[in-house]
């Protein structure tokens, strides 16, 4: 059983709470943003980052898929958001030999479905990145892919979400 970390993140989306699709967009980009920020990638390039539309089930790692697409208007938003591509997992993930590898992708996010529960959400969001290793040319890929999978709590405060905390699910 892996030890579990907590980690607690200010992070503030605003917009209007009035509308349930505005406050999904918001916790799911609040979610993947934070999914990203501990994702371990280096954050001084541009990355080549994927969005799956496939919604993965909540509170598993690294998160089995579910048989429904998100909506297209909140994917849609999450693109814009981070500049990424849509992409189903099996698209970017060649697993033709082992290790499986990423070859056109530096950082894959799966998400599941927000949860809610009053003034409470939590979102469980998987990354899925190639290991890289230092030499002295510099870091190159490795071969192999990692996971991070997350459950991330959020809380409305006004008009705003705010990410209250962060469990790790699992990680590889």
């Amino acid at each position: 059983m892996l030890p579990q970390v907590t980690l607690t993140l200010v992070i503030l989306a605003a917009g209007p709470a009035q509308n349930p699709g505005t406050s999904l967009s918001m916790i799911e980009r609040l979610a993947v943003e934070t999914a990203i920020a501990r994702s371990e990638v280096d954050k001084d390039r541009r990355l080549r980052i994927v969005i799956d539309p496939m919604v993965v089930h909540g509170d598993e790692a690294p998160g089995a898929r579910d048989v429904k697409e998100r909506e297209s208007n909140r994917q849609a938003y999450l693109l814009r958001s981070f500049g990424a591509r849509s992409l189903r997992r099996q698209a970017v993930i060649d697993c033709t030999s082992k290790p499986c590898k990423m070859p056109e992708a530096d950082l894959l996010v799966t998400l599941s479905e927000p949860q809610f529960g009053g003034d409470t959400a939590f979102v469980t969001v998987t990354t899925l990145r190639p290991i890289t290793r230092d030499t002295t040319a510099g870091p190159i890929k490795a071969g192999a892919t990692q996971y991070m999978t997350m459950k991330i709590f959020l809380r409305r405060v006004g008009a705003d979400w705010k990410v209250l905390r962060i469990e790790e699910l699992g990680i590889s």
